[in-house]
């Protein structure tokens, strides 16, 4: 599933030092392309499309983790706040 494989590159981008040295001894502003040949080199394949589509998808949750509680996000999906 090549957008589960672009979340899954954005994680590994935040645990592993070593990928997130080599994507940043990139260009100065490296293009999507590297990037996703990077991903690929991991074992992961997605295009630059998905990988946009990946951290549009990362940064809302992320916005989502620091304003909503879990509890709350439980509570709509059950139909049971207000």
């Amino acid at each position: 599933m090549p957008l589960r494989d672009a979340l899954l590159f954005i994680e590994e981008l935040r645990r592993n030092d070593a990928l997130r040295e080599s994507i940043r001894a990139m260009e100065a502003e490296p293009d999507l392309q590297e990037i996703v040949r990077a991903g690929q080199e991991a074992g992961l394949t997605f295009t630059a499309d998905e990988l946009r589509a990946a951290f549009g998808h990362d940064t809302t949750l992320r916005w989502l983790r620091e304003r909503v509680s879990p509890e709350k996000i439980f509570e709509g999906l059950r139909g049971d706040g207000s």
